[in-house]
């Protein structure tokens, strides 16, 4: 595959299933700095710390489909904090899996906009990226 590429056949894979009207997610990683400087030193100087993850699903609010209601309802009704795993699709075929633990839902309605629906989690563990 050709790079740059557009984002047009990313998707999201829950349960073996695509969670429908997604248009965009993100997986931001990240190292915590640890700062050692001590007295006397005219330069900092640091120490990398422990890693992970968090992401965001966003998309059109849609309860009809099953894979959206079903990450929906654990976090609204029935397990907040719920661990799920997700395949994070860039394109048709390659993937992050994390699993993620679910950190809310937001679904914002504008009297002139289309419903949407964003759900952020925490990645416990190592992502693992697939390439075919």
């Amino acid at each position: 595959m050709a790079y740059p590429t557009s984002g047009r056949a990313a998707k999201v894979v829950y349960n073996s299933g695509l969670v429908g009207n997604l248009h965009e997610w993100s997986l931001d990683v990240t190292v915590d700095v640890l700062e050692t400087s001590a007295f006397g030193q005219q330069w900092k100087t640091y120490i990398d710390g422990m890693a992970g993850a968090s992401g965001t699903l966003r998309g059109w609010y849609n309860p009809d489909d099953s894979y959206q209601y079903q990450i929906h309802q654990l976090v609204v009704t029935s397990e907040p904090g719920a661990e799920v795993i997700l395949k994070l699709y860039t394109d048709g075929t390659d993937y992050y899996e994390v699993t993620a633990i679910l950190g809310g839902v937001r679904i914002s309605v504008a009297q002139a906009g289309v419903i949407s629906i964003e759900i952020p989690f925490n990645v416990s563990g190592i992502p693992t990226f697939s390439k075919t």
